[in-house]
């Protein structure tokens, strides 16, 4: 009698995935397996990865610190790359979904119908249009990361030391270094001077393209 109704049960579970599945597959071929049917779906992660950004620097502290130490990664370089990149990574998805959202399907089936093939349109003439956006988000991920100082005081000591944490160690207890500080701070401001000059061209696009939009 249990057997039965166990069999039963996985039965009625299984027709329940069939018909689940069913649903869905027929909703993709409604609409055409276009991504606009899952609208839905699409703002939900996006809101998931720009929802990691509210979230206070504090709150994440312990949990990194015991997975860096129980990894290894304390004061390397490859630890920071990585916390750095998972960072920056939500705000990157949701500056180039935009972007890439704003170039018209039209140029892509216009470029496969010439006879560019799979890459072609996308190398030729989504990432060009595009750049003036992969420059916006690399800039801002430039400047999130180059001024971090939380977890690279947290998670560095000596050999994977960023140049906030150098230029907040010339102060001591009984004096402060002045000058080191001030050629610290000249030398972590003219990289991204010097970047700001050669993207100039890039971030002008970029901001007439979002006024025109």
């Amino acid at each position: 009698m249990i057997g039965t109704e166990i069999r039963f049960s996985v039965g009625g579970f299984d027709r329940s995935i069939c018909r689940f599945v069913r649903l869905l597959y027929k909703d993709a071929a409604r609409s055409d397996m276009q991504f606009e049917s899952f609208h839905g779906a699409v703002v939900v992660i996006s809101f998931f990865f720009l929802s990691q950004l509210i979230l206070p620097p504090v709150v994440l502290a312990l949990p990194f610190l015991v997975l860096y130490k129980e990894l290894a990664l304390l004061d390397t370089r490859l630890g920071l790359i990585l916390l750095y990149a998972l960072t920056v990574l939500p705000i990157v998805i949701w500056i180039m979904r935009d972007q890439f959202q704003g170039i018209p399907v039209e140029l892509e089936e216009a470029a496969l119908v010439d006879g560019l093939g799979i890459w072609g349109p996308f190398i030729t003439i989504i990432l060009p249009i595009a750049l003036p956006g992969m420059v916006a988000a690399f800039i801002l991920s430039l400047v999130l990361t180059w001024n971090e100082y939380f977890f690279a005081a947290l998670l560095t000591s000596t050999n994977a030391v960023t140049l906030p944490v150098m230029v907040a160690s010339q102060t001591g207890s009984q004096c402060i270094n002045w000058w080191s500080m001030a050629a610290l701070s000249a030398s972590a401001i003219l990289p991204l001077i010097v970047i700001g000059i050669v993207l100039e061209r890039y971030i002008i696009k970029g901001m007439a393209s979002g006024a025109v939009k």
